[in-house]
């Protein structure tokens, strides 16, 4: 039966098949094509602490005594979104600007309303977010951020609902001008169930009331992503 825990063998010990089966067989992590496979080879000596891998869904799986149980790191492990944006918005200067994330890549867990500007955490957790942003070339100079805040409303700076990602400042020099410039933040936080994490873009640009846009032809690179990693 399985659970017969450990025997410590000597030298000239007899092995018996009913020890090979409790102690050896019923006590490693069997390996099955398919859990119908598993099922149907295990039908016959069912007990509780069985381990079994199965090759389909490459997934460790265990028996609680009255059905299969896959294993997992912890609860909600997997849960992850990818966000994106299809089209250039717009920034007005010296104002955060918040993105309408219109294409969901991945959303495992509803975290993301349609169009929306932030995600919502389903679960209690640590998660690690990412947020990357391309903005198009400017003939002024211009100081360009990125962070990510705690909340729907803009947070202040150097508040603890704040995580500061990289920024770029450039100078009115035609070599300069030519590029374009990308700002990215990645951030590890501990959140409450229904905690919002919303990303935002800043810009200031010495014309005063220009605008300046994030590049539609390289939406691939604007990225919000984040999953639970404990």
């Amino acid at each position: 039966m399985a659970g017969a825990g450990f025997k410590d063998f000597v030298a000239g010990d007899v092995l018996t098949a009913d020890q090979v089966d409790t102690y050896l067989m019923q006590q490693t992590v069997m390996r099955f094509a398919s859990s119908t496979a598993r099922d149907t080879a295990l039908s016959g000596v069912l007990a509780e602490g069985l381990f079994a891998y199965l090759d389909d869904t490459n997934l460790v799986t265990y028996y609680t005594g009255s059905g299969w149980t896959n294993v997992t790191p912890f609860a909600g492990y997997g849960s992850r979104f990818e966000l994106r944006h299809s089209a250039a918005v717009s920034l007005t200067d010296q104002t955060a600007t918040a993105i309408p994330w219109d294409t969901e890549v991945t959303d495992t867990d509803s975290f993301h309303a349609a169009n929306g500007e932030y995600v919502t955490i389903p679960t209690a957790g640590l998660y690690h977010f990412t947020f990357t942003a391309v903005l198009e070339q400017s003939a002024n100079d211009i100081y360009f951020e990125c962070y990510l805040g705690k909340g729907t409303s803009n947070p202040a700076a150097n508040s603890s609902d704040r995580w500061q990602g990289s920024s770029v400042m450039r100078t009115n020099d035609t070599l300069l001008t030519s590029s374009a410039m990308t700002v990215h933040c990645s951030a590890v936080i501990n959140c409450a169930a229904s905690d919002v994490i919303k990303p935002w873009l800043y810009q200031n640009n010495e014309s005063g009331d220009s605008t300046l846009s994030t590049l539609a032809n390289r939406k691939d690179l604007m990225l919000f992503s984040g999953a639970r990693i404990g």
